[in-house]
């Protein structure tokens, strides 16, 4: 046989093999869209049943949460405390809390990640964005966040900034934090995430279906009163000890037109008191 009819058969059997694994492609894309089609169809009618709306892009896909765990770190601590203050004196003043005294101000830390400062110099000036400001000045201090402007009084701007791990937000660990009329930080006060290197001490796959049904149960009991779900995120909740032992527990937040809600991963059930 010649060479070039052998070359055209090898290329027509590639071609072939390329089509058939392409079909299954697109098959099993065409199967995930129609499963997911059902999944939303299931939970809105589910939702439709007990009187509350829920929108098409609130879902967002499967993922893995972990869960860890660390300890307080008063080093940590204390580097915020020195990129806030400058040169700092530190105090330990009983219950495992930390008072800095700087060129710039005050600051205290307790157990939890608690955390307040006041600064009453000029330094600390945010040229014309705080919120970008703000999670740079964080960032240095190592720590990361994602900061959004906030409605403030006459003369001053707020910052919320917002705690988070490998880009996941933890829910009730933010700061607010107050500028001046001149764009300079004034005050400080919240909680962060302060601490030593955190351990995985768990992983399990999760789904936004299994936050709206355990949340759709929870309005159905009464615990609950709302009529819309807008959106569903996954991120963390942070416990800590009067010991300075500290979780990151992955928990589901639900905004609904009532409020937002949040549902442990590992027993989908909602945990109160978050904020």
């Amino acid at each position: 046989m010649p060479l070039s009819k052998i070359k055209n058969i090898v290329i027509a059997v590639l071609l072939a093999a390329n089509l058939f694994f392409l079909a299954i492609v697109v098959a099993d894309a065409m199967s995930d869209r129609r499963t997911e089609r059902e999944t939303f169809d299931n939970l809105s009618a589910l939702c439709d049943r007990s009187g509350v709306s829920l929108k098409t892009d609130v879902l967002p896909p499967d993922s893995e949460a972990t869960a860890y765990a660390a300890k307080r770190s008063v080093e940590a601590e204390k580097k915020l405390a020195e990129r806030l203050l400058g040169e700092t004196e530190s105090r330990e003043s009983g219950g495992n809390v930390y008072s800095y005294t700087g060129e710039r101000g005050t600051a205290v830390f307790r157990t939890g990640g608690e955390f307040s400062a006041t600064i009453d110099t000029n330094d600390l000036h945010a040229d014309g964005n705080p919120a970008k400001y703000a999670v740079k000045l964080l960032q240095e201090a190592g720590l990361t966040a994602e900061a959004v402007e906030m409605p403030g009084q006459a003369g001053e701007t707020r910052v919320l900034a917002v705690c988070t791990l490998d880009r996941v937000r933890i829910w009730n660990c933010a700061v607010d934090i107050v500028f001046d009329g001149d764009s300079c930080i004034r005050e400080m006060e919240g909680r962060v995430y302060c601490v030593g290197s955190a351990r995985a001490s768990e992983t399990k796959a999760t789904s936004a279906p299994t936050a709206v049904v355990a949340f759709i149960s929870a309005v159905r009991s009464g615990d609950v009163s709302c009529t819309e779900l807008r959106s569903v995120e996954l991120g963390y909740v942070m416990s800590s000890t009067p010991f300075g032992e500290t979780e990151l527990s992955p928990a589901w937040r639900v905004s609904a037109d009532s409020g937002e809600y949040y549902i442990d991963v590992g027993t989908g059930e909602l945990i109160s008191g978050v904020l």
